[in-house]
């Protein structure tokens, strides 16, 4: 609105006005700055507690992670130890020892009261380690082929891979198996077999017609074919042996595989660990026997 006397010129903004103004946009700028401040501190409070949080986590895991010793087999008595607290060498002899049976070099390891020897070998499909322990302390220990693994390394400078333990019934059931599908094989293919039988017919006749009569001689062969029933009889012979002595052989690897067990002071162990055949320059044998790592190192110099 125009006032008049004053032409087109606007009425001046009262000096309150200005105040007013000025005070409302000091408000909203205090405001919006104790919002953001807020907010700071908020996301600062927030990243406190998860920095705590993680230090808590960390510190119960430094608290509960074990530190396990090791062993490792090598060609002088000492050994080769790591992670060992001067405690526990100080109250442990460690020793390491070897010998050969049947042909076979089984490395020997001495810790403390615990003895345990190791043979490797190859069996078909497998690799297979004789496992020997012997627990001459006070305490009990477990031995157990789940806490066992074959390190190997198909080349020297390639890398490593680890081969879980195979449970001996599995190594049983898959001879099984094997044994069944070729006596089915063999009882297909004797029965496809066939026997040929050839007859040779000699003899004379007379034939009478339209008041005439003709003679002579005839022969004739009639070949006839039927199951062999010899080859039938050779196969189920077969398939018997070999069913019985997969049954055999299968016993033998569930009886010698070994088991978890517990072994008490003065008592010994020992059974065979299987591990899948795979071409190697350079295998370790390793377990865990009462919180400590046994590695038994062998080599395939072939």
């Amino acid at each position: 609105m125009l006032i008049p006397g004053h032409g087109n010129r606007k009425p001046a903004v009262p000096d309150d006005l200005h105040r007013l103004v000025r005070a409302d946009a000091d408000a909203k700028k205090n405001f919006d700055l104790q919002e953001v401040r807020g907010l700071k501190m908020k996301i600062l409070l927030f990243s406190t507690i998860i920095l705590l949080l993680q230090i808590v986590v960390f510190s119960q895991e430094s608290e509960t992670k074990k530190v396990i010793p090791q062993i490792n087999w090598s060609s002088d008595k000492g050994c080769i130890k790591s992670r060992f607290t001067d405690a526990q060498l100080a109250k442990n002899k460690i020793e390491c020892d070897s010998f050969v049976l049947n042909d076979t070099e089984v490395k020997v390891i001495h810790y403390g009261g615990t003895t345990v020897c190791v043979g490797l070998g190859l069996d078909g499909d497998y690799i297979v380690a004789d496992l020997y322990v012997e627990n001459g302390n006070a305490d009990r220990i477990l031995v157990d082929p789940a806490n066992s693994f074959l390190w190997i390394k198909k080349e020297e400078k390639s890398e490593p891979e680890i081969l879980p333990y195979i449970p001996a019934a599995k190594v049983a059931e898959k001879l099984r198996r094997r044994v069944a599908w070729a006596n089915a094989l063999a009882t297909f293919g004797a029965a496809m077999q066939t026997q040929t039988t050839t007859t040779q017919t000699n003899g004379s006749a007379t034939v009478y017609g339209n008041g005439q009569t003709v003679s002579g001689t005839y022969n004739g062969t009639s070949t006839t074919t039927g199951p062999d029933t010899a080859a039938q009889n050779r196969a189920a012979a077969q398939s018997r042996e070999r069913a019985a002595d997969a049954k055999t052989k299968g016993g033998i690897i569930e009886s010698r595989g070994l088991l978890a067990n517990t072994v008490f002071p003065n008592s010994s162990i020992d059974g065979l660990i299987y591990f899948k055949k795979k071409k190697a320059y350079h295998g370790d044998f390793v377990i865990m026997i009462d919180d400590v790592l046994y590695g038994f190192i062998f080599r395939n110099d072939k």
